[in-house]
Parts: C-alpha cells; structure tokens; sequence
C-alpha cells in the first residue's frame, strides 16, 4: 500500500509557502505545503508543522505567524529554508510587519499575518490554527505548487 499511499497523497495539489515566525530583529522561516482556510468568520487559516521541526516551538513562543503565499522564483531560495536550523536565509529579502508584528515578505504574492488561536496535535505535526489579524497582497502573479517543485511533501522527514 505504501507505494499507492505514496502516489495518491503526491496526486494532492498544494501550495507553497513560507511559515514566519519571530520578530523583525529574529526572523523565523520554512517551508510548509500543508496549509488551508478552515473558518470565515473569524477568518482561520491551519498550518501543519512537523513536531521536530525547529519552528514549531517557536510559533507559540511568539503566538503570531505568518503565512507567505509564494511565486515561482522562490524556487531558487527553497534549499535556504529547508535547512535544519536558521540562519542567514532573509538576507536579501525585505521583511515587514502588519497587526501582530510577525515579519512578512515584502516579494510575496500574498501574506496573512495571524495570531495564533489554536494548537492541535493529532499525531507527528501540530495544527497552528491563526486568525487572520491583517492581509496584504503587495503583488499579482501564480502561486508557487508542488506541481511546480516537482516534489511533495509526505511527512515522513
């Protein structure tokens, strides 16, 4: 089954992103796939983040993250956020803040800046669910897919 398992959760369309945490002064980042809207009113948006990851206990530290709805030519900066451990990965990349003081990208397509309103734990990822403090759309063009990467995300690393 794993092989079909493998294939059918690689059929699932998802976009790319990059999760913010942190402040202006210490700026978190990764890349996340699994993200969606599970409320209108409020507005809620869910991320999941692998337990190990090192941005996962800094997203309640600080209760606010960012969601960064990315173009294709993040492409290029991707190996940056996917190391271990932070480091130099917003050199050369404009940061802001809106309502909760989470840094956002100033290049991205789109950015949801929220605070966080719930943790789910319900296995190795938690569920950062946000609520949508403020929006900001600082350009137009087509999100970043896991078509375009050419790879999924399973959950297994």
């Amino acid at each position: 089954m794993t092989q079909d398992l493998d294939a059918a959760l690689s059929a699932l369309t998802n976009g790319i992103y990059l999760l913010t945490t942190g402040s202006l002064e210490r700026p978190g980042g990764m890349v996340v796939s699994w993200v969606t809207q599970v409320g209108g009113d409020p507005p809620l948006v869910a991320v999941a983040v692998r337990t190990n990851r090192f941005l996962h206990d800094l997203v309640p530290e600080y209760g606010v993250f960012g969601l960064n709805v990315l173009s294709a030519d993040f492409l290029e900066r991707m190996t940056e956020f996917k190391q271990a451990l932070p480091g130099r990965q917003f050199d050369h990349l404009p940061l802001f803040t809106a309502a909760t003081g989470a840094p956002l990208l100033e290049n991205a397509l789109a950015c949801l800046d929220c605070r966080l309103a719930e943790t789910i734990r319900p296995g190795d990822h938690s569920l950062f669910v946000g609520r949508v403090e403020a929006a900001r759309v600082p350009r137009y063009g087509p999100p970043l897919t896991t078509q375009d990467y050419g790879r999924a995300y399973l959950g297994r690393k």
